[in-house]
């Protein structure tokens, strides 16, 4: 269980508990404001809320002038030195209103916890540093300096390679879609090519179909036609019979123009 981080406090806050200090009036937050939270570490939930009760209980309501004018001579000196850095920022930064953000972060090989948090004051933000784990906790505050502002060459040497990075990159994305819309024609090409090769096996296949040849035996017929001539010869056939060698048909015969 990490240690809680209040601890370099606890002493402080236990004597004014005894002598019964009154704590200084501030404004009360606003509950409807949202925090916005970065980072990520361990029991971060129960760490956040521990954030806004130091800020809000006990840092906004201590009264540090009292503090070091009745303890001053049993503190330490860079007790006294933090104290007092942390009343005039007290004073400077006027009524509490409300804690802006939050960022989680890890060191020393994620063993000690780095916890800072932005809190809105009338005239001032500030910045609430705690570090704990480790046997480890230390709470700095300061004022809070907002980011430095970006040059405007830098920024639109910055916003140039973006631009030119977006346009190459459409360009890319183009030409692969122009590339894809080009192979579409070639497609029907590969189908009629497919049905021309199977067109060409399919004659090739007809092509080595043997012929069979006719060998039907003619022997009756010409036994039929050479009995017919011999009826019609009578007396005047061949008494040893008519031998036919051939029979050719005639294109213009006396029967066909008849």
């Amino acid at each position: 269980m990490r240690k809680r981080l209040v601890l370099a406090l606890t002493a402080i806050l236990c004597v004014i508990g005894m002598i019964g200090f009154s704590p200084k009036t501030v404004l009360a937050a606003d509950k409807d404001t949202e925090i916005q939270v970065s980072g990520k570490v361990d029991n971060q939930d129960n760490l956040l809320e521990q954030v806004k009760t130091f800020i809000e209980s006990n840092w906004n309501q201590t009264d540090f002038t009292s503090l070091l004018s009745s303890y001053s001579d049993q503190l330490e000196e860079e007790d006294i030195k933090k104290y007092q850095d942390w009343e005039k920022l007290q004073k400077e930064a006027g009524d509490y209103k409300n804690i802006v953000s939050v960022d989680f972060s890890t060191e020393d090989e994620d063993k000690v916890t780095v916890i800072k948090a932005v809190a809105n004051y009338e005239k001032e933000k500030l910045l609430f540093t705690v570090k704990t784990g480790n046997n480890t906790s230390d709470i700095n505050v300061e004022k809070y300096k907002e980011p430095a502002k970006q040059p405007l060459a830098e920024t639109m040497k910055n916003a140039g390679i973006n631009t030119v990075m977006s346009i190459t990159i459409v360009f890319v994305v183009l030409i692969f879609i122009a590339g894809i819309i080009s192979l579409f024609g070639l497609i029907p090409k590969l189908f009629a090519s497919k049905k021309q090769e199977e067109k060409t096996v399919d004659v090739a296949t007809v092509a080595e179909v043997p012929v069979v040849e006719d060998v039907t035996d003619d022997t009756e017929i010409v036994a039929v036609i050479t009995a017919a001539i011999m009826a019609s010869m009578g007396d005047e056939a061949p008494v040893d019979g008519l031998h036919i060698t051939s029979i050719k048909r005639r294109v213009n015969s006396k029967w066909k123009r008849s």
